[in-house]
Order: C-alpha cells, then structure tokens, then sequence
C-alpha cells in the first residue's frame, strides 16, 4: 500500500490564531492555481472551434485535434430517451 499522509488537529489548533498563520500559504496556493489556469486555458483555446455547432472531443487519438466535427448531429442528451 502507498503512503498515507494525515493530519490531526486538535481543538487547540483550531484558534482563529492558526486559522490566519495558514492565510498565506492559501493565498500562494490560489494564485498558483490561477496561474496553471490561465495557462491551460491559453493552450486549449487555441484548438477550440471557431464555427459554431456542435463537435465530438476525440479521446482516441492523442496526435488528432481536440474536436471533430461528427458525422451524423446527435440530440443534447438532456432531450433524449435514456
């Protein structure tokens, strides 16, 4: 089995005091991930459609575009029988 990592926390580390020492450990985890964000985002926008319709996102071949334009339109599968 892998590690397991945990904490425990007592009700003495539940102090406003702590609370606010971990603010900027938070505030540096949220701007990394706004950071990866933008990132990500500048690199799929390139490769998203610009005609509107509807598209299939290939999951088969890694070296394909991201969208395809399907043969055959399907429904929204919110209107459909399932």
């Amino acid at each position: 089995m892998g590690d397991r990592l945990g904490s425990f926390v007592t009700r003495f580390l539940i102090e406003p005091s702590y609370l606010q020492s971990m603010l900027p450990l938070l505030d540096r985890l949220i701007e990394i991930t706004d950071e990866q964000t933008q990132r990500l985002c500048g690199n799929l926008a390139k490769q998203v459609p610009k005609a509107e319709g509807q598209y299939a996102v290939n999951v088969s071949d890694p070296n394909g575009p991201l969208f395809t334009k399907p043969d055959k339109m399907v429904d929204d599968i919110r209107h459909s029988d399932f």
